[in-house]
């Protein structure tokens, strides 16, 4: 119980790593943009296409995804802490005010 108070940190920390790989395949694929000559962007292309650009790139977007996916989880499973130390600390004052309530009769 008391780990999921450390989620917001490690939830931050890959959501920052993961934001910086998303910056850094935008900056690539900008890089390739700027290629002027068409004869230089298609030797690109197929060299990509050869040595397997594009897989990787899926394999990247999966990743990001999965990254993504457990971010959502971390920040979920820490709200949830949250929640239930927010009820207990209501029911105790309930409980607390029925005691006052009856103590005073």
């Amino acid at each position: 119980m008391l780990s999921r108070w450390t989620l917001p940190r490690d939830a931050n920390r890959l959501n920052t790593i993961r934001l910086d790989v998303m910056e850094l395949t935008e900056k690539i694929d900008n890089a390739i943009k700027f290629v002027s000559d068409t004869f230089y962007a298609l030797v690109y292309r197929l060299a990509a296409s050869r040595v397997g650009v594009p897989d990787y790139r899926e394999l990247v977007e999966k990743k990001l995804e999965t990254a993504h996916e457990l971010y959502e989880f971390m920040v979920n499973q820490f709200n949830e802490a949250r929640l239930f130390v927010l009820e207990v600390a209501i029911t105790l004052l309930c409980l607390l005010d029925v005691l006052l309530l009856f103590r005073g009769k």
